[in-house]
C-alpha cells in the first residue's frame, strides 16, 4: 500500500508542477462538492428527494 501512496504522490507533485493552479483549483472545488454531498447524503438531507 505504500509504495501506491508514495507513486500516487510522486504523480501528484509531477502535475502541480507541470500545470499548477489551472489544475489544483477546479481540483479543489469538486473534491468540496463532492465532499458537501457526501455529507449530505450520509445525514438523510436527500431521503425525500426521491
Amino acid at each position: 500500500m505504500w509504495v501506491s501512496q508514495l507513486i500516487g504522490a510522486y504523480l501528484g507533485s509531477l502535475v502541480v508542477l507541470g500545470a499548477g493552479a489551472r489544475i489544483i483549483r477546479p481540483l479543489i472545488v469538486v473534491v468540496c462538492i463532492a465532499m458537501l454531498i457526501r455529507y449530505a447524503w450520509q445525514n438523510g438531507l436527500f431521503s425525500g428527494w426521491w
